[in-house]
């Protein structure tokens, strides 16, 4: 490949890149949430509310880019007891989230939607 070719996009790459600053997150999350660090607690929520957002917003065309959705669907909904116990668990995240994963299986499999 040439310097002038750009390098090709791998399927998903959005999601696959945002699933990774949600999971590096959500890892720092639960140990500040297991540390009592409120305020690093809020500030960690505040980078992971749109970075959520954008997940369940883009459309996923390969099991990559659903898994990247299942992951954060799980661990908002069963997710670790720390956190169960810190944030009550939104329950309109879930479904849009749940919506957002029906959406794009039925896409893919070139169902109408």
């Amino acid at each position: 490949m040439s310097e002038h070719e750009a390098a090709p996009v791998l399927p998903d790459a959005k999601l696959r890149e945002l699933g990774a600053a949600f999971d590096r997150l959500a890892d720092a999350l639960l140990e500040n949430i297991q540390r009592g660090n409120e305020d690093e607690v809020d500030a960690l929520y505040a980078q992971i509310d749109p970075i959520e957002h954008e997940i369940c917003a883009t459309r996923a065309t390969t099991l990559e880019g659903l898994r990247v959705k299942a992951r954060v669907t799980k661990w908002w909904s069963v997710g670790d007891e720390v956190l169960l116990v810190h944030n009550e668990v939104d329950r309109t995240s879930e479904i849009a989230f749940a919506e957002s994963i029906l959406r794009d299986l039925l896409a893919a499999s070139g169902a109408a939607i």
